[in-house]
């Protein structure tokens, strides 16, 4: 089972990295600040790039969502409407 991902939008600062690493997976849409996953992975290579970008991701927004989780999802900072 392919691990699956999800932006928490409240956690999602729009700094793009995520889109870098995992283009074929994850955009900020124009005109929007808030990344969000358009396709999950379908391959392992896509898969690798999205824990990648999860992995970089500064605020902990991007998270994986299957049940072997293989990226932590604790909010390093505190969240924004904390």
């Amino acid at each position: 089972m392919r691990a699956q991902f999800e932006v928490e939008d409240a956690d999602c600062i729009g700094c793009g990295l995520c889109e870098e690493r995992a283009p074929e997976n994850i955009e900020i849409p124009t005109g929007d600040c808030i990344a969000r996953v358009f396709r999950q992975p379908l391959d392992d290579a896509e898969e690798e790039a999205c824990t990648e970008a999860a992995e970089y991701c500064p605020l902990g927004g991007l998270r994986t969502i299957s049940p072997d989780a293989r990226v932590a999802s604790p909010t390093p900072y505190p969240r924004r409407d904390s």
